[in-house]
C-alpha cells in the first residue's frame, strides 16, 4: 500500500513539474493567439511634407509623356531614439498609410497616416510607434489596412498580422474612437512561429501580402521561406515551401510569386488553392539579402535584380528576357498601364504597349535634392516602393532612410510646336498687351495663389541679336520701375534661356506661385532689356510693349496654353509688329485645371 501511494505521489509530482517546464520546441504562443505589442501614439500631428520650389527638379522632354514635379518630402522620425525607415505605403480614399521598420536586432516599426485631401500640402494626422516589433508590409484590401511583421516571443521569431478598419484609423483623432482604435492597433494576431530557427540563421520576415478572392496570402522569406494562405480571420488554410520568396502579386485569378537568390530564381503562377499552374526561370540577384519586387503586365512580368536593374520576361515560356541596366533597382509598381521603377538614382515611368516597355518619364533624385535646403543625401537612398493616385496625379515614393518623397505626375503634350504653329496664331493678330495674373484658388482671397508647374517651350526665329530670356514672379503692383519691384513681397527672377539669333528650340520648366507672372528679354548686343509689363522696362517705340500674350484655349490637348511673343529686341528703332522673333509656348499644370482656370491677361495697375 505504501509502495503504491509512493509511486502515485511520484507520478503526480513528475507530471506537475513537467507542466511547469517549457519544452525546447514549445513556443509558448501559437498561431491564432492574440499578443499585445508596445505601441505609443501621436494624434493630431500637424507635421506636413517639407515643400520645395526647386526648378531643377523638372525634366520635361520632347519624347516623354510624363515628368515628375518634385513637391517635397516627409522627414524621418525616431522610435525610442532609433530612427526608422520608410519601407512601404498604400493609398486609401484621400489618405496614404506609410509603414516603417528598423530591420535587425533593434526591432522598431511605425505606421504614419497623411491626409492628402489638400493636394498641395498633405498633413500628417496619425503616427503609431511600435517599440518591440518590425512592420514589413502593408496592404489596402478596399476596406481595411492589413499590416504584418515580426516580433520576438519567448526568444522565438514570431510573425504577426493585424487588420484595422480604414475609417477607424482615419478617425483616430475623434475622442469617442481613439481608445478603440489604439487597442485594435496594438492587439495583433500570431500568424506563424519559427520554432525551428537555428543559431546564427536569419529569421523569416514578411516580404509581401496579397489578397485573391476571399483569401489572404503572406510570403515569408529567407532560405527556408514559405507562402501562407489564410481566411479572413488569418487562420492558416494551406502553405507551400518556397526558398527566398520575395514578392507576391495578383493578376486576373492567379497569384504570382517571385523567388530569387544568387543561384537564380523563378516566377510561379498559383491558383487560389496554392496549386502551381506555371513557372518560368529568371535571372539571379547579387545577394540573397537583397529586396526584390515583381509586377505583372498581362502576359509579361517585370522583376528587380538589385544592382543589375530589372528584367522583363514573357510569362508563357520565359522567353524575351530584356534587361534594363539602371543600377540598383528594388521597387516596381504597375498602375494605370504604367510601370513605376524606383532605382537608387531616379524614379522612372515606363509605358507598356503589350509587348515592350518604353520609357515615358524620369526624375533623377539629385534634381530634387540640389538647392532646395532639405539636406537630403541622394547617395544614401534605399529604394523601396511607389504608390500613385491617378485622380490627384500625386505620386508618393518610400525611399527607406530618406523618408517619403512626393511628386506631381505631369501628363504633358510632348510635342514641340513648329514655325507654322506659331505663325497661325501670331499672324492672325491675336496677341495683346497686358500682364499675366494668377487666378486665386479661393475667389475671395487674393493671396491664395496656386503653385503652378510651367512647361516652357522656346522658339527663336528671326531675332536680330543674341539675347537672354527670363521670367519672374511678383505679388506687388503700382511700382514705377524695376528697382522698386525687386524689393516687393514675393519677387523672384530666373533666367530661362540664353540664345543666339540663329533659329533654335529649347525647353525649360518653372514654378509660378505669386500673383503675377512677368517676362523679360535682354538684347546682349545693345545691352537693352525689355520687360512685361512695359512700365518696368525701357521705353519702346510708338508706346507699344515689346512682349505680348495670347491664351490659346485649344492647345495642349484642350488644357490650353499661353503664347508669348517678343518683338524685334535688336531692332527696336524700326519694329515690324510681327512678334515672332522669339516665341514662348507655356503649358501650365496644376491638378486638372485648364489654362483659363489659372491665368488671365490684365492691364498693369
Amino acid at each position: 500500500m505504501k509502495r503504491t501511494l509512493f509511486l502515485t505521489t511520484l507520478l503526480v509530482l513528475t507530471l506537475f513539474l513537467a507542466s511547469c517546464i517549457t519544452q525546447p520546441n514549445d513556443p509558448g504562443v501559437l498561431p491564432g493567439d492574440t499578443i499585445e505589442l508596445d505601441v505609443t501614439y501621436e494624434t493630431n500631428v500637424k507635421d506636413g511634407f517639407v515643400s520645395t520650389r526647386s526648378i531643377s527638379a523638372f525634366e520635361p522632354s520632347e519624347t516623354f509623356q510624363y515628368y515628375f514635379g518634385f513637391k517635397g518630402n516627409a522627414p524621418l522620425f525616431k522610435v525610442n531614439e532609433i530612427e526608422v525607415q520608410a519601407n512601404d505605403l498604400v493609398y486609401y480614399e484621400d489618405s496614404i498609410a506609410i509603414s516603417y521598420n528598423k530591420a535587425g536586432e533593434e526591432m522598431k516599426g511605425a505606421i504614419q497616416l497623411f491626409d492628402t485631401s489638400d493636394n498641395g500640402q498633405p498633413n500628417e494626422s496619425v503616427r503609431a510607434k511600435f517599440e518591440n516589433a518590425d512592420i514589413n508590409d502593408i496592404l489596402n484590401d478596399g476596406d481595411n489596412l492589413i499590416f504584418a511583421g515580426y516580433t520576438i516571443v519567448n526568444s522565438l521569431n514570431t510573425i504577426y498580422v493585424n487588420m484595422v478598419d480604414q475609417k477607424d484609423i482615419k478617425n483616430i483623432n475623434n475622442d469617442n474612437q481613439v481608445e478603440r482604435t489604439k487597442e485594435n492597433l496594438r492587439n495583433v494576431k500570431v500568424l506563424y512561429v519559427q520554432n525551428d530557427q537555428q543559431e546564427n540563421e536569419a529569421g523569416l520576415v514578411v516580404t509581401s501580402i496579397a489578397k485573391l478572392g476571399d483569401y489572404y496570402y503572406f510570403s515569408l522569406a529567407n532560405e527556408n521561406g514559405k507562402i501562407l494562405k489564410t481566411d479572413s480571420n488569418f487562420e492558416i488554410l494551406d502553405s507551400v515551401d518556397v526558398n527566398y520568396v520575395k514578392d507576391l502579386q495578383v493578376s486576373e485569378n492567379s497569384l504570382y510569386a517571385l523567388s530569387i537568390s544568387t543561384e537564380g530564381g523563378t516566377i510561379v503562377e498559383y491558383n487560389s488553392d496554392l496549386v502551381e499552374q506555371n513557372s518560368v526561370d529568371v535571372n539571379s540577384i547579387t545577394s540573397n539579402e537583397e529586396k526584390a519586387s515583381l509586377a505583372i503586365l498581362g502576359d509579361y512580368a517585370a522583376y528587380t535584380r538589385a544592382e543589375n536593374g530589372f528584367d522583363l520576361v514573357n510569362l508563357s515560356d520565359g522567353s524575351d528576357i530584356v534587361n534594363f541596366p539602371l543600377g540598383t533597382v528594388n521597387g516596381l509598381s504597375y498602375m494605370d498601364n504604367s510601370l513605376f521603377v524606383h532605382s537608387a538614382s531616379a524614379l522612372l515611368v515606363y509605358k507598356f504597349d503589350g509587348l515592350s516597355l518604353v520609357k515615358n518619364g524620369e526624375h533623377y533624385f539629385s534634381n530634387a535634392v540640389e538647392g532646395d535646403g532639405t539636406g537630403l543625401d541622394v547617395n544614401e537612398l534605399s529604394p523601396n516602393f511607389v504608390t500613385y493616385n491617378p485622380e490627384t496625379n500625386l505620386v508618393f515614393n518610400a525611399t527607406g532612410n530618406q523618408g517619403v518623397f512626393m511628386y506631381e505626375l505631369i501628363d504633358q503634350d510632348a510635342s514641340t510646336p513648329d514655325k507654322e504653329y506659331f505663325d497661325k496664331i501670331i499672324l492672325n493678330g491675336n496677341l495683346v498687351s497686358g500682364h499675366l495674373k494668377t487666378i486665386p484658388v479661393v475667389p475671395t482671397d487674393e493671396d491664395s495663389y496656386p503653385e503652378i508647374i510651367l512647361d516652357i517651350i522656346y522658339y527663336s526665329k528671326d531675332s536680330a541679336h543674341d539675347h537672354k530670356i527670363g521670367i519672374f514672379n511678383y505679388k506687388g503692383t503700382g511700382v514705377d520701375n524695376w528697382d522698386q519691384l525687386q524689393g516687393t513681397d514675393g519677387f523672384e527672377v530666373v533666367e530661362l534661356i540664353e540664345s543666339t539669333k540663329n533659329e533654335n528650340k529649347d525647353r525649360e520648366t518653372y514654378k509660378a506661385y505669386a500673383k503675377y507672372l512677368g517676362f523679360y528679354i535682354n538684347d546682349l548686343d545693345e545691352n537693352k532689356t525689355f520687360r512685361n509689363p512695359k512700365a518696368l522696362g525701357d521705353d519702346y517705340p510708338n508706346g507699344e510693349s515689346a512682349i505680348k500674350f495670347y491664351i490659346n484655349e485649344d492647345g495642349n490637348n484642350g488644357k490650353g496654353e499661353i503664347i508669348v511673343g517678343f518683338e524685334d529686341a535688336g531692332s527696336n528703332s524700326n519694329p515690324d509688329g510681327d512678334y515672332n522673333d522669339v516665341v514662348l509656348v507655356i503649358r501650365a499644370y496644376h491638378k486638372n485645371d485648364t489654362i483659363t482656370d489659372l491665368f488671365e491677361i490684365v492691364d498693369y495697375q
